[in-house]
């Protein structure tokens, strides 16, 4: 009995202590050519080039995560540094591509000057705290 109950302390312990083995990645494409990958853990920037962008150039970006939802409203959010939210864009389901033009960043940099931005992803889930996650840094040249 008693070595029973040690063995269902080990193994409960075990499980306590025991980490996800997936971590959450996105692809990210430009005008439909993927160009980077991140994870959760290699969060990185984005380098464009003011004299490269067109005013029909996209920037899409598929999420991806092992709960995948397959009904669930997706937003893709642009900000600058000061957290002022430049353009947004939404998508339904995980793994789908959210596209957003990235003229729109580039009309931003010439009016306001800024040449910084971040990137955001949120799920709207029902009975879900919304939590947005940082993808990546988008910087002009």
């Amino acid at each position: 009995m008693q070595q029973r109950f040690i063995l269902i302390l080990a193994i409960s312990l075990l499980a306590i202590s025991a980490k996800a083995d997936t971590i959450d990645y996105w692809h990210v494409y430009y005008n439909n050519a993927r160009i980077k990958a991140f994870n959760t853990y290699t969060k990185g920037e984005l380098r464009l080039r003011i004299s490269d962008i067109k005013k029909s150039d996209s920037l899409a970006i598929r999420y991806f995560r092992d709960t995948p939802c397959a009904q669930c409203e997706t937003t893709l959010t642009i900000e600058d540094k000061s957290n002022r939210q430049i353009s947004q864009a939404y998508g339904i389901g995980t793994a789908q591509a959210i596209k957003m033009p990235v003229s729109s960043l580039l009309q931003y940099q010439q009016h306001f000057g800024e040449k910084e931005f971040k990137v955001f992803y949120q799920e709207n889930l029902p009975l879900r705290k919304r939590q947005r996650v940082f993808l990546f840094a988008i910087k002009l040249e």
